[in-house]
């Protein structure tokens, strides 16, 4: 019997430890894939509502300027995030990195609204929906 207790407060151990690893890597991975910026432009283009702010929207694309910078919004950090594109390259200066989820979310932007519009002309959301 006390074997028994022993081994399952091991597993009940593990299991815990198991679910904190997970939780954490979780946490530390969010907005480090580019794919992940893929499917949350793809997410937003499909909502009903772009400018929402809530978790509905894990990323709300604020203002767009082609070939120099995009302002979005992280519903997870709750914050305003900036993408500085130069030269072609888009960095996002939250995450100091060019690989994120920012970033990946910026390059469809570009791709998809950025070439039809020319560049240099700063657009919000509303702009962008309105002439869609």
């Amino acid at each position: 019997m006390i074997a028994m207790t022993a081994m399952a407060i091991k597993v009940a151990t593990i299991t815990i430890m198991m679910m904190m690893m997970i939780t954490i890597n979780i946490k530390f991975t969010t907005n480090v894939s580019l794919d992940e910026g893929t499917f949350a432009f793809m997410h937003w283009m499909n909502s009903e509502d772009k400018k929402s702010l809530t978790s509905q929207n894990p990323i709300v694309l604020v203002k767009f300027v082609n070939d120099k910078h995009t302002i979005l919004y992280d519903t997870d950090l709750q914050s305003e995030i900036y993408i500085e594109i130069d030269n072609g390259v888009p960095y996002c200066k939250h995450c100091k990195a060019d690989d994120c989820s920012h970033v990946g979310f910026a390059i469809c932007v570009e791709q998809f609204y950025g070439h039809r519009r020319g560049s240099g002309t700063e657009e919000t959301v509303e702009d962008i929906i309105f002439d869609n």
